[in-house]
């Protein structure tokens, strides 16, 4: 596992696409007590989406300094959801009530959402839990599709090489007497 981190700085930005192509997961995070930080988090999910490169990629926004949020949280998490809704651009079945819902509960598959905090140690491993699932879930999500897509071929080359041949005589390929 390799893991990344250009804290978001413009002078890594232009070669920031070098690190993330083709990554299985992204990871991006803001500040919750900094405005200028959440209104970021778009640009950076914009360019993943933007890279074919990127199709699989699973990507999980982060809300940090959790432990500051009573004295100084000025992204609530309910414009993380918004977000989360407006990207995705599905249905949205969650409530956004910050006193009882699951901070790390997914609403949708597409992208994972929670808020943590670094200093205290507060839901990291859940983030990186959430993310293993994800990538276990994915990778036996991929493992079904090529095994079906193994029968339709295996299917389909059995059919096409059925041979019915008549009057019980040996025939080649190609004569009047054998059907393909």
């Amino acid at each position: 596992m390799q893991i990344w981190d250009t804290a978001g700085q413009e002078r890594f930005r232009s070669i920031s696409k070098l690190y993330y192509r083709g990554a299985d997961v992204a990871i991006i995070v803001y500040d919750i007590t900094n405005q200028d930080s959440f209104d970021e988090v778009d640009g950076w999910v914009k360019e993943l989406k933007e890279d074919p490169m990127n199709g699989e990629t699973i990507i999980a926004i982060v809300g940090n300094k959790l432990d500051l949020a009573k004295e100084r949280r000025i992204v609530p998490y309910s414009e993380l959801l918004a977000y989360k809704y407006r990207i995705e651009n599905k249905d949205f079945s969650c409530q956004a009530n910050e006193s009882t819902f699951d901070r790390g509960h997914s609403c949708n598959n597409d992208f994972i959402i929670i808020e943590t905090s670094c200093h205290d140690e507060h839901a990291i491993n859940s983030l990186f839990e959430k993310i293993a699932k994800r990538l276990v879930t994915e990778h036996v999500r991929r493992q079904e599709e090529l095994l079906d897509k193994n029968d339709e071929n295996i299917l389909d080359e059995t059919q096409s090489k059925t041979i019915r041949v008549e009057n019980n005589r040996t025939c080649t390929i190609g004569s009047s007497c054998c059907w393909v």
